[in-house]
């Protein structure tokens, strides 16, 4: 086995990946042979330089930011331990991922349920295990409100309400999960009508997920969270974090034009027939009008990033928007934590992957 083409970008790994291929190329030569093609290579300790990364452009900001990680970006479990040795939080999509989580140790309160579609087995564990679990609508709510009044002993379930339908100004976010922001503040009231639901749990956060890695479109959505903590406030509930998810952004070429040449290809091979094909028949990642230009919705990650995951989060909260006041200054005005849920860039140069 040879070590070709191995990308510069590995620099900015501090050349770990490029010392361990050229130094170690006959030993995993032979993991290879031992154990087949491909071979994933881990290295979960790596978690620390890019968690540090997030936590120090938010103490540049005067900010204390909670970092969960996202179980979805991968699911070996050594990124779990490394978390949990490194104060870092776990954000679990699924009952199977909170109950491998607690399995391992976690302390239910360094926990977040975003389940999509939560199961009652996963909101009963989330409540015995102190674990935070973020509402997405009013079946949902429904769910968690009994199984809450059902449980035994007095447990003090924490919520975050995951919202949806910012004002960007061009656009108005849509997504399939969430309750609309204007209909935030009645959705929360109406849920503490009932008493024996109110006694048990404390609405404590504000959690949104957006597409894309705009960050004016981050800055607008926090902004909005932050007048509706303001207002919600009012009404005698003390919301005390604001949740802004993930979608850190990650780069995984070395030139931008590589990212432009690749949807060139797509372009071309979508309107000339007679060209080889770089996707198979109908799957063209995006849409393409009658003139050959490529739509701009491309449906497909974008692999050439221009910031990394820090320089993103300082723009974000250096932004004003529309305010007169940045992202940090309106959070520090208001003693609001801020939370996020990196997946992809915490295991940023945290493997490698090796193949015939």
């Amino acid at each position: 086995m040879t070590c070709q083409g191995v990308s510069p970008l590995a620099a900015k790994w501090d050349g770990w990946m490029l010392h361990l291929l050229e130094q170690h190329a006959s030993k995993l030569a032979e993991l290879v042979s031992q154990y087949d093609s491909p071979l994933h290579l881990h290295f979960p300790e790596r978690m620390t330089r890019n968690a540090a990364a997030i936590d120090r452009v938010a103490s540049e900001h005067g900010l204390a930011i909670d970092t969960y990680f996202a179980r979805k970006a991968n699911k070996c479990l050594c990124y779990v331990d490394a978390a949990a040795e490194q104060s870092i939080g776990i954000d679990t999509a699924s009952f199977h991922e909170l109950k491998q989580c607690l399995d391992r140790g976690i302390d239910g309160a360094r926990i977040v349920y975003t389940a999509a579609i939560k199961e009652a087995r996963g909101i009963d564990l989330a409540i015995a295990s102190g674990v935070t679990i973020v509402i997405d609508n009013v079946d949902e709510c429904g769910l968690v409100q009994t199984r809450v009044n059902q449980a035994t002993g007095t447990p003090r379930v924490v919520l975050a309400l995951r919202l949806r339908g910012f004002d960007f100004g061009d656009r108005v976010h849509r997504s399939r999960f969430g309750v609309d922001i204007p209909q935030a503040i009645e959705f929360i009231r109406e849920s503490l009508s009932d008493e024996s639901f109110a006694d048990r749990v404390r609405w404590r956060g504000l959690h949104f997920h957006l597409d894309g890695g705009e960050p004016h479109e981050r800055v607008a959505a926090i902004h909005a969270c932050i007048d509706l903590v303001h207002q919600l406030s009012e009404h005698g509930v003390a919301i005390e974090f604001i949740d802004m998810g993930g979608g850190f952004p990650v780069c995984y070429l070395e030139h931008e034009s590589q990212w432009v040449g690749f949807w060139d290809r797509i372009r071309r091979q979508a309107v000339d027939a007679s060209l080889p094909r770089i996707t198979p028949p109908g799957h063209d990642l995006s849409r393409v009008d009658r003139d050959g230009r490529v739509a701009s919705d491309r449906h497909i990650y974008p692999y050439w990033q221009p910031h990394d995951a820090a320089t993103w989060l300082d723009q974000i909260l250096s932004e004003r928007g529309r305010r007169s006041q940045s992202i940090a200054e309106r959070l520090r005005a208001s003693q609001l934590s801020l939370r996020c849920e990196p997946g992809r860039a915490l295991v940023d140069g945290c493997g490698i992957t090796l193949a015939r």
